[in-house]
């Protein structure tokens, strides 16, 4: 009978994949074939996997095998999609579903001959802390209320906005891999998990919507909280794993990444599980040397996949190499030895070409310059403050800092004796109040060095007696992440996520502290009576407020917030803030624009200066961006007061040299309008987003159109390498044609890249000068990027698309032209001279009769 059983699972398996495939060959509604990806992807792979690699689900809780399955399976399809992106050419249909299907035959096969791995031996995982009475009940509610609370707000209303911000890159450079495009992943300056996964979506459906790129990160986000439910179910026991979880599943940072294309649900997910494994790792009562193996290494190649993520995963490895180390007595060299090399194989296959290419010496400046920059110590913590309150409600975070300081007066109450405690804690208590009195209280000769004081707090829990070794590990987690993202990092924004893990556990691990004192004191029943009570308002407070930012549709309440912010939720600010926002509602109404140019009812270049180049791209299906020279002008309503008042002034600009022609409308209100240059030749008409979004997904979400720099790095008409100063490189230049006549007017695209950060504003100018005689037949000039892309704001390494014209005059002679291009200061008109002086000659065009 033993046997029979992971072959009947093989056999549901194998009907599953049936399944899958028939959604994906039919045409179902996109959503149902969506999942049908993901389950063909990365849920049957990564149950194959998962069961050639542990065991099946007869060794453990169901719930706790389905975090394995889908740890293991995204990192499969990470690294399947990798290798199939390197394939020269597009990303196709029957290539990718044959490769997926061959990868989840193979394994299907591998576990028909071998059987899944045998049990490790069974682990009481009730934990000390929980009532006898309580037990089989909690056992069985934990889990299904942290999947329910965390699945409906992390799936619900995934179409919640338009594309926001990287999104749209990430979603522009998937279009790219399935184009064909060969270098796109490394343009990309993090992992390319985040471009894989929607590529593979993009690839097996045809077609990508918001929900359908969405999808696949809202599974991994759900998971990852469950992980996290285990992981501190078995450090300090079930209490403590489920408030650390419940506190996550409401988390606003977590939920906002779920609901993106981003990689951070993945980097969460990945994390959790490899850890969980490390701590089962040891578990076995036989410390069976194939059951060390197989943890450590699936652990192993998780952290390896969170890499591919984002590099950021590595910060894993603080935790796992504490937990090896406490291990090391039970693991063989050649164990560890096996476990590096499983673990390095997806870092190699992508990291090995990344850093020998010539992007990666651009991207690593960016990080140094730009990210980390170069004088620490910085202060984030008034920002930390700030936008953690935005994201979660401020009573959550107030009560994560009180469980976190409470568990540090208990680390110093019980190393040192009185009165040296006592003062300690004296001295803590005050550091804190003074801190958010005045963030920057330790400022000493215009430096602030408020880290000292942290860095005093934190070493404190790493060195003094009395810690246990889950909390001490924990601690350095917590610990080192907070310093290097609050105070070592010059732009963390909302990066901070990396420590929300530690930080949920810590506050899980005190709530069971709390709740065995208060048993000691008035019997264990009452005592987890009112914790469960209290944890339950918790969750009802914290999550009604995750509900109506994240999920409530009918009111954008960051776009409505004097109308419609929701009352009882006080926030230490007047207006929240709207820069490095994301996952909140906002639509825009993008999706009507590309379907009016799709109709030929807008026609030629347009400009916005208010929404992202990335996300206007996907929209437009690649239509003309070119402030210089546009034909439209887009204003869209974004989130925030500070975008209200930028959008004001641009309306303010436009109404002395345009004219509206249309608004875009959502839920009954003015979110986009559209300027036309030139005299008013057409009344301003109300167009509802309802109209167009079924147009738009059903026939413009497809991957066939145009793609520009930066997105990609298009194929060079006629390449170059001319050098001015050295600061910027011209990498070469195309013509819209190769003759032209009088009167004609030619397009000319020149594209640049930036040696080094830039601090002059630089004018290109372009003249087309015949060779005979230096009559001069056309001239064009602006800032690069049809004036939109300053100088001052290149990217190190970034290729800029620079699109001029040259409108050739009527009475032009024919023959030989050179094309000469030269680069002016802004404000003094000084050249920047290239090795051919202050003239450069970069081409030539022939002028016919």
């Amino acid at each position: 009978m033993s046997e029979l059983r992971p072959r009947a699972a093989l056999i549901t398996l194998a009907a599953l994949a049936i399944l899958a495939n028939g959604l994906i060959l039919l045409e179902p509604p996109l959503l149902v074939k969506t999942a049908a990806v993901v389950a063909l992807t990365v849920l049957l792979p990564g149950s194959l996997a998962a069961r050639l690699w542990i065991g099946g689900a007869r060794q453990m809780d169901g719930a706790e095998m389905a975090v394995y399955v889908t740890a293991a399976g995204f990192g499969v399809q990470t690294v399947i999609a990798l290798l199939l992106s390197y394939w020269p050419g597009p990303l196709g249909f029957w290539q990718t579903l044959l490769v997926f299907d061959l990868l989840c035959a193979g394994l299907a096969i591998a576990l028909w001959v071998t059987g899944p791995q045998p049990p490790s031996g069974a682990v009481d995982l009730s934990g000390p802390t929980l009532h006898e009475g309580w037990r089989p009940v909690w056992a069985v509610a934990a889990p299904v209320i942290i999947i329910g609370v965390a699945g409906f707000l992390r799936f619900a209303n995934l179409d919640y906005a338009e594309f926001q911000g990287d999104e749209g890159r990430a979603v522009l450079r998937a279009t790219a891999v399935l184009q064909g495009y060969d270098n796109v992943l490394f343009l990309h300056r993090k992992g390319p998990q985040e471009i894989l996964t929607p590529a593979v979506t993009y690839a097996l459906t045809g077609r990508l919507t918001e929900a359908a790129a969405r999808l696949p990160f809202a599974v991994a986000g759900v998971a990852g909280v469950l992980a996290i439910y285990y992981l501190g179910r078995r450090l300090f026991g079930p209490l403590a794993g489920s408030a650390a979880a419940l506190f996550l599943a409401v988390d606003g940072y977590l939920i906002g990444f779920a609901r993106i294309v981003q990689y951070q649900s993945i980097v969460l997910l990945m994390t959790a599980t490899a850890l969980l494994l490390l701590v089962r790792m040891g578990e076995s009562p036989r410390r069976q040397t194939m059951d060390v193996v197989r943890r450590l290494t699936l652990a192993a190649f998780l952290i390896g996949a969170g890499v591919l993520a984002h590099y950021e995963a590595i910060a894993a490895a603080i935790p796992a190499l504490y937990l090896a180390w406490r291990a090391r007595r039970q693991v063989a060299l050649a164990t560890i030895g096996a476990a590096i090399v499983v673990g390095a194989l997806p870092i190699v296959l992508f990291y090995i070409p990344y850093v020998t290419s010539p992007i990666f010496a651009d991207t690593l400046l960016y990080l140094t310059d730009e990210r980390i920059g170069g004088q620490p110590p910085y202060n984030h913590l008034a920002d930390f403050f700030i936008r953690t309150t935005l994201y979660s409600t401020s009573y959550a975070v107030l009560l994560q800092i009180g469980l976190v300081l409470a568990a540090i007066l208990t680390i110093y109450r019980r190393a040192w004796p009185a009165p040296w405690s006592w003062v300690a804690m004296l001295g803590l208590v005050a550091g804190t109040v003074f801190t958010f009195v005045n963030p920057s209280w330790l400022t000493i000769g215009g430096q602030d060095y408020t880290v000292i004081f942290f860095a005093a707090l934190f070493c404190g829990t790493w060195a003094l007696p009395g810690v246990d070794k889950p909390e001490r590990m924990l601690w350095l987690w917590f610990g080192s992440l907070v310093l290097l993202a609050l105070f070592l990092i010059a732009k963390p924004r909302t990066h901070v996520y990396v420590f929300m893990i530690p930080w949920a556990l810590l506050s899980g691990m005190m709530i069971a502290r709390i709740a065995m004192r208060l048993a000691a004191a008035i019997g264990s029943g009452l005592a987890h009576a009112l914790t469960a009570t209290a944890l339950t308002g918790c969750l009802l407070l914290f999550g009604a407020y995750a509900y109506w930012y994240f999920v409530y549709n009918d009111v954008e309440i960051l776009g409505t917030w004097d109308e419609n912010r929701p009352a009882g939720y006080w926030a230490p600010y007047s207006q929240p803030d709207d820069q490095s926002i994301f996952g909140f509602p906002n639509r825009s109404g993008w999706k009507a624009v590309g379907v009016l140019y799709d109709q030929g009812l807008l026609q030629g270049p347009y400009a916005s200066r208010n929404t992202d180049a990335w996300v206007t791209d996907w929209y437009t299906r690649g239509a003309e961006r070119c402030l210089r020279n546009h034909r439209y002008f887009m204003v869209s309503d974004r989130l925030g007061h500070r975008e209200t008042e930028r959008r004001a002034a641009i309306l303010n600009e436009l109404a002395s040299s345009h004219h509206p022609i249309a608004t875009i409308s959502v839920q009954n209100r003015r979110r986009l309008q559209i300027w036309q240059a030139g005299e008013e030749a057409e009344p301003d008409r109300m167009l509802p987003i309802e109209q167009f979004i079924a147009e738009f997904d059903t026939r413009l979400s497809g991957p066939h159109f145009p793609l520009y720099a930066p997105a990609v790095e298009p194929v060079i008409q006629h390449p170059l390498a001319i050098a001015f100063g050295d600061q910027i490189m011209l990498k070469g230049y195309a013509l819209d044609r190769a003759n032209a006549s009088p009167g004609d007017t030619v397009r000319l695209t020149l594209f640049w890249r930036a040696n080094q950060p830039l601090e002059t504003r630089y004018i290109v100018v372009n003249l087309l000068r015949r060779d005979t005689d230096g009559a001069v037949a056309a001239q064009a000039q602006g800032e690069p990027g049809c004036d939109a892309q300053r100088t001052t704001d290149w990217g190190v390494g970034e290729l800029i698309q620079d699109v001029h014209y040259l409108a050739l005059a009527a009475d032009a002679a024919p023959g030989p032209y050179s094309i000469i291009t030269r680069l002016e200061a802004r404000d003094t008109g000084d050249v920047l001279p290239s090795a051919q002086g202050e003239t450069t000659t970069i081409g030539a065009l022939e002028i016919e009769n």
